[in-house]
C-alpha cells in the first residue's frame, strides 16, 4: 500500500526536475503537501519515513524506516535509515550514510562518510569521514588524517586518545558508564583505522633537508 503519491507540482533544483509529494488517503491524506523527490525510489513506501516542508531528496538517495527530512534540508546520493532527523539547511551528499538516532541540523554539510548512533551535528562541514560513531555523548571518529581521531573540537593522535580518553570523558562530566562507553567507541574507531591501514601518522620528510 503506497503511503505517498506525487501531487503533479514540479520544479527545477540544481539541474534536476523534482516532484512534490503528499500522503495517500490510506496514510491519512493531508492538505499540507510533503517535500520534493527526484524519483519515487528516493523514499520508502514502507515505515514512517517522510520528506516534509521544502526538503529535497535527489539522485540515488534513499530515506527509510522512521527517518525525517524537513525544513530546507537537501539529501543527494546518500542514505538515511533508522530514526534519523535531517533539518534546517543541512546538506547530506556524496554517498553519506546516516543511521540510528542521529540529528543533522543547522548549516551542517556531510560530504560523504558514515554517521550513526545517538549524536547530533549542528555546524560545519564534515568531509569523507568513513567512520563516525555516537552514543549518549560526543561522537568520535577518524579525523580524515592518518593516525588521528577527532571528537568534538579535539583532533589528536591515536596514541594521545589511548592515553587520555578516560581523562577527557571525566573532564566533561561523563558518568562512569559514559566513560566506559566512550572508551569502547574509541576502540571501535581505532580498530577500524588499523583494519584500513590509517592508524599511523604519515611521516613528512622535508625535501630541503633530504637533499642537503
Amino acid at each position: 500500500m503506497a503511503k505517498f503519491e506525487f501531487t503533479g507540482e514540479t520544479k527545477e533544483f540544481e539541474g534536476r526536475t523534482v516532484r512534490r509529494i503528499r500522503r495517500t488517503a490510506e496514510w491519512g491524506a493531508s492538505e499540507v503537501p510533503g517535500g520534493w523527490l527526484e524519483r519515487e525510489s528516493n523514499l520508502s513506501q514502507e515505515g514512517s519515513a517522510w520528506v516534509a516542508d521544502n526538503a529535497v531528496v535527489i539522485g540515488s538517495s534513499f530515506v527509510k524506516d522512521a527517518s525525517l527530512i524537513k525544513g530546507d534540508a537537501v539529501v543527494v546520493d546518500s542514505r538515511a535509515t533508522g530514526h534519523v532527523l535531517i533539518q534546517d539547511t543541512a546538506r547530506v551528499q556524496a554517498n553519506a550514510y546516516v543511521a540510528g538516532f542521529m540529528t543533522i541540523m543547522g548549516d551542517v554539510v556531510l560530504d560523504g562518510g558514515c554517521y550513526f548512533g545517538h549524536g547530533f551535528l549542528e555546524h560545519g562541514t564534515h568531509r569523507a569521514c568513513p567512520i563516525w560513531i555516537s552514543a549518549s555523548q560526543y561522537p568520535i571518529g577518524w579525523a580524515g588524517v592518518p593516525g588521528f581521531i577527532r571528537s568534538g573540537c579535539i583532533s589528536e593522535s591515536v596514541e594521545w586518545w589511548d592515553a587520555n580518553v578516560g581523562n577527557c570523558a571525566a573532564y566533561y562530566g561523563y558518568t562512569e558508564e559514559q566513560q566506559n562507553e566512550y572508551r569502547l567507541l574509541f576502540e571501535c574507531v581505532r580498530n577500524w583505522m588499523i583494519l584500513k591501514g590509517v592508524d599511523k601518522p604519515v611521516e613528512v620528510v622535508d625535501k630541503h633537508l633530504q637533499n642537503a
